[in-house]
């Protein structure tokens, strides 16, 4: 069965069950994660394969916060969140990524516009890569290294922690991640 996600309130989603042709299951923590197909913001296919090369086409780790425009704990990260991008950019790519159903290009974009934010952004209406790694809350963080094996699945991180900052270094550095799955809370 495929998750279908839509917005409850709060950071929440609800996992309204839907048959689908392609079972997923969570995929764990050490696992190789199946190549999967977000959308840019003007509309440009991109897989996961296709989201991990850099500029000379090597491959670097890639961040992803599950995230959307109407939720309140996603605002308690968006600056944190930007600042993080912009720190560690050169090194990994990272990415906002919209799951929610009722998004669209047009409204996220207004709503980046609105706010003043510049984060790097991804849709995912079907919520497929929602149901590779089991997100059923925005701000969860994956973090996954350059050779596509999840390495950390969480929270993004309150004021004064950062263990998918955390995670990131150690993926980086070549070090084993501490923290690889603490709850799930901004």
């Amino acid at each position: 069965m495929r998750l279908s996600i839509a917005f409850l309130g709060l950071g929440l989603f609800a996992a309204a069950v839907a048959p689908a042709q392609h079972e997923h299951q969570r995929i764990g923590i050490g696992t190789k994660v199946p190549d999967f197909a977000v959308t840019t913001l003007d509309g440009q296919k991109r897989s996961l394969a296709e989201l991990q090369k850099d500029a000379q086409g090597k491959s670097r780790p890639v961040v992803l916060t599950f995230w959307c425009s109407f939720c309140h704990s996603c605002r308690d990260v968006d600056s944190r969140l930007a600042a993080f991008a912009k720190a560690h950019g050169e090194k990994a790519a990272f990415y906002a990524l919209d799951a929610s159903a009722n998004e669209s290009a047009s409204k996220v974009t207004a709503f980046l516009k609105k706010n003043n934010l510049s984060l790097p952004m991804l849709l995912d209406p079907a919520a497929r890569s929602a149901d590779v790694f089991g997100v059923k809350v925005t701000t969860t963080t994956v973090v996954i290294d350059a050779t596509g094996i999840l390495r950390y699945r969480g929270r993004f991180g309150r004021a004064g922690e950062s263990p998918a900052e955390d995670a990131l270094k150690a993926v980086l550095a070549g070090s084993e991640v501490k923290v690889k799955e603490p709850g799930l809370h901004g």
